[in-house]
């Protein structure tokens, strides 16, 4: 016991030494699980001075003891080691803070279960670390100067980016989402909402999500031709497209350098779509195959009275309501809300349970537009964008009327005051069947971690 704690004083002092000279560095830190559970810093090496955009996360490399080499190697597991190294690299950067994250690469074994990291102040600078929990010994790190913050649980970790399109949030999850195996979208979709919904919930849902906010899990596309495979969700389950939410896949991916302008194929749970990066950062997504189903449907709502409205398909399911005799102003959201929720239990109720979005249009306010429109979601929440989907739907109304000709342009205005342009050309007149075209721009702003602690009664999202 006194040795290890030498042994971690004496790597404290040489961590201390490592004053940095170059602004960003790439540091190694070794640690050693001994046999009786304790966690003991070996030392500390300073490799080479880089630059780089952004931390990168590295895995572990697992070996064993007498085997010298820091080189990256497969992670290997042994029966009953007495010990072995663990190393895990992290960057210095100028403001002198040593980064880490560390994947949980540890096999139960004899050592128990490693937990996440936690952070050592050393005389001015802060290091990363590891706790490794045993039986029933717990290695801590103490040392006059030394500050632990250390959580002695496991931690899941999901890797996002948040992005806006014309107000309404997107939230893309990069790294960390449930493992749903390959085959087509659609049935990949049905394993992550029997398999893994509560991870949905955890993402979008209170209380690290809102209502509002439509989630993205970035999938490998089974079509090769596909820049990516994507599902979207929100607070209360699964969508089929998400116009808004594709616009800003688009310019997230481009943000992390996965795309650069020009056309991309984007495989969802609902067909295969087009998204083109323009140089000046808007992006028009060559939506899926969108009609009316139900022209001038009559719905009697309670408390309302009888409703007129077209059914349309988008990507998703719309009732799409032009007389209503409501305001479409934003200070009037919560009652636009009641409104549309009424008239979507009615209109479910008479025999269209799958339109699950209501949207009502009115005159628009913005110079330009053609109309403005309200679009209620499925979880009752409202889209401060037009809406992608609602507006491909609207566009295969139009054209089923005769009120918008082939490639010629509407502009409709959202809730806010944002706008999308669309477009369409037909694919099959007799059918009413459009292959709607919707451009709009959308901007990143922010990166974050979703840490998942299932200790924390709501891990798992607060569930209406």
């Amino acid at each position: 016991m006194q040795a290890n704690h030498a042994a971690i004083a004496a790597a404290q002092r040489k961590l201390v030494r490592q004053t940095p000279t170059a602004s960003t560095r790439r540091v190694t830190v070794k640690f050693q699980l001994v046999e009786n559970g304790l966690a003991a810093l070996d030392h500390s090496l300073v490799l080479s001075a880089i630059t780089l955009p952004q931390w990168r996360r590295e895995n572990f490399v697992r070996t064993p003891a007498n085997q010298p080499a820091l080189v990256p190697q497969p992670t290997t597991f042994h029966q009953r080691p007495v010990h072995h190294h663990v190393f895990a690299t992290a960057v210095l950067e100028k403001e002198h803070h040593i980064r880490q994250r560390i994947e949980q690469r540890l096999a139960r074994e004899r050592f128990g279960q490693l937990t996440e990291q936690f952070s050592l102040q050393l005389g001015g600078h802060h290091a990363g670390g590891v706790v490794l929990k045993s039986q029933s010994l717990l290695a801590k790190w103490t040392r006059r100067g030394l500050s632990s913050k250390a959580e002695c649980r496991p931690m899941h970790r999901i890797t996002i980016v948040d992005s806006h399109t014309g107000g309404e949030p997107t939230r893309l999850v990069v790294a960390g989402g449930p493992e749903l195996g390959s085959g087509p979208l659609d049935k990949r979709r049905e394993r992550l909402e029997r398999d893994f919904d509560r991870f949905r919930s955890a993402i979008v849902n209170e209380p690290r999500g809102s209502d509002v906010i439509v989630g993205a899990l970035l999938v490998e596309p089974e079509d090769k031709s596909c820049a990516c495979g994507v599902i979207f969700f929100n607070n209360v389950g699964y969508l089929g497209m998400c116009g808004h939410g594709t616009i800003g896949l688009a310019v997230t991916l481009a943000h992390m350098g996965r795309i650069k302008p020009g056309e991309h194929r984007i495989e969802t749970p609902v067909g295969v779509i087009t998204a083109t990066l323009h140089p000046n950062g808007q992006v028009s997504v060559a939506n899926v195959p969108s009609w009316r189903a139900k022209k001038d449907f009559v719905t009697d709502v309670p408390g309302i009275g009888k409703v007129t409205g077209d059914v349309a398909w988008g990507g998703n399911w719309f009732y799409l309501v032009s007389q209503h005799r409501q305001e479409l102003t934003l200070k009037h959201a919560d009652a636009l809300t009641d409104y549309c929720w009424r008239v979507r239990q009615a209109v479910n109720a008479q025999g269209l349970p799958e339109v699950d979005h209501v949207e009502l249009f009115g005159a628009p306010t913005i110079a330009g537009a053609h109309s403005r429109n309200f679009v209620q979601c499925p979880g009752k929440a409202y889209d401060r964008s037009p809406c992608g989907t609602g507006t491909s739907a609207k566009l295969a109304c139009l054209a089923a009327d005769g009120k918008l000709a082939e490639g010629e342009t509407w502009i409709q205005e959202s809730i806010i005051g944002s706008r999308f342009t669309g477009t369409f050309r037909w694919l099959d007149r007799a059918a009413g069947k459009v292959s709607p075209i919707i451009t709009g721009t959308a901007f990143v702003n922010s990166e974050a971690t979703l840490l998942l602690d299932e200790q924390d009664p709501f891990c798992w999202g607060i569930r209406t």
